[in-house]
């Protein structure tokens, strides 16, 4: 399955100021077994701080999920991006994530991301930031009510470790307790 998509779209604020324009063209791809790969190019007016950016980005993304067990997949965008702050500009950005998940049998399931973020100043030709973040994010399902999850998280721009442990016990749609 393949075609071609083209999005157009104006998003104005409470004041009538036309804050997002964008329009896009792209290229979706489905093959057998849930391969699918896409590729887009994006033209955008975003109106941040009172000033207009006209941007262009590119994207690209494919996603491999063949059967139950496994499935990875990755997207890249790059292009112009605003510097949100007090004074924004217009940087050369990129972006990008890789994720894999495994489902060894059916209670338990763990996924892996890597996720990145990279804005260069294109005026001193310097690095305003690059960022990546880690993340584990593993489930166990013991019973249909009681479940396990455990995310670790690394942040390599605030140099940050988390670990975030849940037990859950769900005794109704309604009701859930959890530690």
């Amino acid at each position: 399955n393949l075609g071609p998509e083209f999005v157009y779209s104006r998003n104005w604020n409470f004041d009538e100021i036309l804050v997002v324009e964008e329009a896009r063209v792209r290229r979706r791809t489905s093959f057998a077994r849930n391969v699918s790969l896409r590729a887009d190019v994006r033209r955008e007016m975003e109106r941040y701080g009172g000033i207009n950016f006209d941007k262009t980005r590119y994207g690209f993304s494919g996603n491999v999920s063949t059967s139950r067990l496994f499935s990875v997949g990755a997207n890249l965008n790059w292009g112009d991006q605003v510097r949100y702050g007090e004074t924004p500009f217009l940087g050369e950005g990129s972006s990008g994530s890789l994720f894999m998940a495994l489902r060894p049998f059916s209670r338990l399931q763990s996924s892996i991301n890597v996720n990145t973020s990279r804005l260069l100043d294109p005026t001193f030709q310097s690095e305003v930031f690059d960022v990546k973040i880690y993340r584990a994010l593993t489930t166990y399902q013991f019973t249909v009510r009681l479940l396990l999850r455990n995310i670790l998280q690394h942040n390599s721009f605030s140099q940050t470790l988390g670990a975030n442990i849940l037990l859950t016990y769900r005794v109704n749609s309604g009701t859930v307790f959890f530690v």
